[in-house]
């Protein structure tokens, strides 16, 4: 009767034994607003209105505060958090309460201790982290064993570490001992108390410590991603984070590298799981980058696209917790993280569970929401023709102001000069450049370098804003706070007058700065993190509009101040991100041309990117452009040669092999 409101579920997929009996593919771009693909029937909206806020909004539904020294341990319920210190208590965080007590359970534990609690068995074991000793303690009798393991330790620290609770099998992967990294995969022996270095054949898995294992639609297999280490396993060469994906079969002993994900860059600290509710991995992230949120990326376990990126809002401060992995609640069907961290000057631990309704969805722009607010705010049910298919949705009020909404602007092509068709235009690639009614403004026209230089670090953090404190510890990090507020107040003044008459696009909300563009601004970074943020849901010609303005890959050149590294590694794996999804749509609709300049692009940001050159390769190679994939490779192997000290390992025919068109 009316069209659907925009929103991010993609797909109604019905079967029944005999295979796909419908596929509504809502999708408002199409011009076909729920229409079923199998049995060519409409959809009818009554009474639509969106209630967006539960599934754009995260909150922080549970808070615990408990004493150290408590460890937190795993156990096979998703929705369970199991707490081991003078006692031993499971908090249940869909119920909100402690759903069991063990007061008696006394198991006395070291620090760095993996703990399992096996209600099956009615058991929790216990490993040294160094690989070293082993306990089970008996909760039926509160009798606590423990046994020393035999054959050497190895200094396993920090290993990746599984455990089957249906088999009741243990598994490290990698570990750190002895200033060396290493790659074995140890099964724990419980009948002879030994650990069992396995023998596996398959892909090169490089020494590596401090990552995340998780089961997955193969019940055969381990699945795991990332870590830290390098080729060599050495401490003296340095370490660095992997950001590849791989599965571990049980049963035949194969160890698989399943891909690499180069949007996956800079993280600190990774969790990986499996949800069965959706069918999915969920991959949470928290970058390296200073006052960064945590993310969670779900993957598909059959084509291994990353397909949605949901960042948490307010996890600046906050680190994962190893053992409870992001989950689907089976009761309310929203996706729960849980996250810790110490409450300064105490010995108390804060712990956390971030929730939103699933899947969270890319709020609406502002100005759809006002349109859409005059119909008022209720429960929303969208019939599909004879009344198969419905959702509720909860209760929206008026337009959020904590909501700052990222809209797709529309870019002139970079020959119009975007910056210039507009009355306030803000450059970010290349040198930083503002531009009044067409006109630039010179450096020189700041009243100081200090106004000039927080203006880009309040653009660069992007739609989030920047909190008061943070600006005064980066710009003033040796005043006394109230001299510190003073300059930033005067500071924040000239920037308005600097930007009269259009000082106003400069808000404060929640204590946060942040800028709220319209129709007479233009920022190619703000244009950009709107593309980004995407995903792999974005327009193709939007995407290369993007990486067009990124162009070379530099984001304010002329600035060196040290808080600007960070970003430009955060931005550029953005870019990465994009031209990863572009490379997909290329290859899949056979754009060798384009795939080709695409990999060509890559390249300028990193003469030394593997997936830049491979993209090159395929893409000239196959639009029958030997001369450019010749020259790019030439290039490549010279520059492999100069960085690694060692020839590239193909040579041009190989790479035409390889890459070239078969008959």
């Amino acid at each position: 009767m009316q069209d659907v409101p925009s929103m991010t579920i993609k797909n109604i997929i019905i079967t029944d034994k005999t295979g796909l009996r419908h596929h509504w593919k809502l999708d408002e771009y199409s011009g076909e607003y729920g229409y079923d693909k199998i049995g060519g029937r409409r959809a009818k909206a009554v009474n639509s209105q969106w209630e967006y806020e539960s599934h754009t909004k995260w909150i922080v539904e549970d808070t615990i505060i408990f004493n150290n020294p408590q460890m937190i341990g795993s156990s096979k319920a998703k929705n369970e958090i199991t707490i081991f210190g003078d006692d031993m208590k499971i908090y249940n965080y869909e119920t909100h309460e402690f759903s069991k007590k063990y007061t008696d359970a006394i198991i006395g534990i070291d620090e760095d201790t993996y703990l399992y609690h096996n209600e099956k068995h009615n058991k929790v074991y216990g490993f040294a982290s160094n690989g070293g000793t082993f306990f089970i303690y008996d909760i039926n009798n509160n009798q606590k064993e423990s046994f020393p393991i035999k054959g050497p330790r190895d200094q396993y620290h920090t290993a990746g570490r599984f455990y089957d609770y249906n088999t009741h099998e243990f598994y490290l992967f990698g570990g750190y001992g002895w200033y060396r990294a290493k790659n074995h995969i140890q099964k724990y022996d419980f009948e002879n108390h030994l650990w069992d270095t396995l023998s596996v054949w398959g892909d090169e898995f490089y020494p590596r410590f401090n990552f995340s294992l998780s089961d997955g639609p193969d019940s055969n297999c381990i699945y795991f991603f990332g870590g830290s280490g390098n080729k060599s396993g050495m401490q003296e060469r340095g370490w660095g984070r992997f950001n590849d994906f791989w599965k571990f079969n049980r049963k035949t002993m194969q160890l698989q590298k399943l891909k690499t994900f180069e949007s996956i860059q800079n993280n600190s600290h990774s969790v990986l799981t499996y949800s069965k509710e959706i069918g999915r991995f969920l991959l949470s992230i928290k970058p390296t980058m200073s006052n960064s949120l945590i993310y969670i990326l779900t993957i598909n376990p059959k084509t291994l696209i990353i397909e949605n990126k949901y960042t948490i809002s307010n996890t600046e401060s906050v680190s994962q917790v190893n053992d409870i992995a992001p989950t689907i609640s089976t009761k309310t069907g929203r996706l729960i993280v849980v996250t810790r961290k110490p409450i300064p000057n105490s010995s108390k631990t804060l712990v956390q569970t971030h929730t939103i309704n699933y899947p969270p969805m890319d709020p609406p722009p502002i100005s759809a929401m006002e349109s859409w607010g005059r119909y008022g705010f209720g429960i929303t049910a969208l019939l599909v023709s004879l009344g198969i298919i419905g959702f509720r949705w909860k209760k929206n009020g008026a337009t959020d102001p904590n909501a700052h909404y990222m809209p797709i602007v529309t870019v002139p092509s970079i020959e119009e000069n975007p910056y210039m068709n507009v009355n306030l235009g803000i450059q970010c690639f290349g040198n930083f450049q503002l531009y009044k009614y067409g006109k630039v403004l010179s450096p020189d026209d700041w009243v100081s370098k200090k106004s000039r230089l927080l203006f880009i670090y309040i653009i660069l953090n992007g739609e989030n804003g920047v909190p008061p404190q943070r600006i005064m510890e980066k710009f003033w990090p040796d005043s006394l706070p109230k001299s510190a507020a003073n300059s930033r107040y005067v500071a924040m003044s000239q920037i308005r007058k600097m930007l009269a008459p259009f000082g106003g696009f400069i808000k404060n909300h929640d204590h946060n700065i942040y800028l709220d563009y319209n129709d007479d601004h233009f920022s190619d970074y703000h244009y950009f993190l709107s593309v980004s943020q995407k995903n792999s849901h974005g327009d193709p010609g939007q995407m290369e509009g993007a990486l067009q303005l990124y162009g070379k890959g530099f984001i304010c050149d002329d600035i060196n101040e040290i808080w600007m590294e960070d970003i430009r590694d955060d931005i550029q794996n953005k870019a990465r991100h994009i031209a990863e999804v572009l490379s997909e749509i290329y290859q899949s609709s056979a754009e060798w041309q384009r795939l080709g300049e695409l990999g060509h692009r890559v390249l300028q940001w990193d003469p030394l990117d593997e997936n830049g050159f491979r993209w090159s390769m395929v893409g000239y190679l196959n639009d029958n452009h030997e001369a450019k994939a010749k020259t790019t490779f030439e290039l490549y192997s010279k520059k492999y040669l100069e960085e690694l000290d060692h020839p590239y390992e193909l040579d041009f025919l190989d790479i035409l092999t390889k890459y070239a068109k078969k008959g």
